[in-house]
């Protein structure tokens, strides 16, 4: 399997943008799918907050549906409590049911339903081919110095908003920025220092950061067992 794109959108009615699924290509083995499609795989809770008992189906945002399209996607699988696989091609979801949905903060993402009876369930030793938290820990997508030196010229442009991810096993916390680096999405971890090179620019509130390029370099600095590494610094904000 080959990673193309994690993909952004509102998740229920959060008034902000979140990781809601990702599109694979070069998928293996598995029935009614082939080596050349291009899928988008996209985790969903059961009868919870993604399942419409009206339509008796599941929500695809036309915000989503319009990126899938622009990246040339054929098939859709919905992981239904990592134990269930929905297949459908993409082509159904235009011509579903559609459905006005509105963010806590009265923003519209409106949704294609699509009855789950149209989806096609993958069964058996299928499943076991879509195991989307291990492919995305394997991909590795976050930003590294070695990103930033081979392209020095190009800038980190925010695409979300921060989010605190908490260690328990080192009891820190860190945040991390959504962004577009080179035209491949990426994740960058701040360091403290960084979060405070951009919060002096554009604020605290970093909701506010998205849109904005960080220009950025390397330096290098030592880990925790005397090794010089290269670690990115956030040398301009625009």
């Amino acid at each position: 399997m080959k990673k193309i794109k994690d993909i952004y959108c509102f998740y229920g009615d959060k008034p902000k943008f979140d990781w809601v699924g990702l599109i694979l290509t070069e998928i293996e083995n598995m029935k009614d799918i082939t080596k050349e499609d291009v899928v988008y795989i996209s985790p969903r809770n059961s009868i919870t907050k993604h399942y419409f008992r009206n339509f008796l189906g599941y929500g695809l945002s036309v915000l989503v549906y319009n990126q899938l399209i622009q990246n040339k996607v054929t098939k859709v699988i919905l992981m239904i409590e990592k134990s269930k696989f929905l297949l459908s091609n993409l082509c159904q979801w235009k011509r579903a049911n559609k459905w006005i949905n509105e963010t806590l903060d009265g923003q519209i993402d409106n949704q294609y339903i699509l009855k789950e009876e149209k989806m096609i369930e993958l069964k058996g030793g299928e499943q076991e081919m879509v195991n989307v938290k291990d492919f995305i820990k394997a991909s590795g997508n976050f930003l590294s110095a070695k990103d930033v030196n081979a392209q020095p010229n190009v800038p980190f442009i925010i695409i979300s908003e921060g989010k605190i991810i908490k260690s328990e096993k080192f009891q820190t916390e860190k945040l991390q920025i959504e962004g577009e680096f080179n035209k491949v999405q990426k994740t960058f971890d701040l360091s403290k220092t960084n979060a405070r090179v951009i919060a002096e620019k554009l604020g605290e509130e970093t909701k506010t950061w998205i849109g904005h390029q960080l220009i950025l370099e390397t330096y290098k600095t030592k880990t925790s067992d005397g090794k010089l590494t290269d670690a990115i610094n956030v040398k301009e904000v625009k």
